[in-house]
């Protein structure tokens, strides 16, 4: 597995040829050259953590990968398929095991 920290609060995540993208957001530059984007999550709904411009960018370069993200998120980026997520969820996001805890 590899972790890789970009500007700001985006990570990717790989594992055997699958990527997972964490808060792509306002102060990170685009994210190039990822292999088999599976599922993108964002963590809160500021917008260093999330933009449309890197939604959009991901999944037109990734196909329409699923977007799990709290409900304060889906309710601000109401343009988009997003699955809200709740403390104690686990999601399996293409090979990924996503277990979901509470903020403060």
């Amino acid at each position: 597995m590899r972790v890789t920290k970009h500007l700001h609060a985006a990570l990717t995540v790989e594992n055997e040829g699958k990527t997972l993208v964490v808060d792509p957001g306002s102060f990170t530059t685009p994210l190039e050259g990822l292999r088999h984007v599976v599922a993108i999550v964002v963590t809160h709904e500021h917008p260093d953590h999330w933009t449309p411009e890197h939604l959009t960018r991901l999944r037109r370069d990734h196909g329409d990968v699923p977007i799990y993200a709290p409900a304060g998120v889906a309710a601000a980026a109401a343009g988009f398929d997003i699955t809200v997520v709740e403390a104690g969820d686990t999601v399996d996001a293409g090979g990924f095991t996503l277990r979901f805890f509470g903020g403060r």
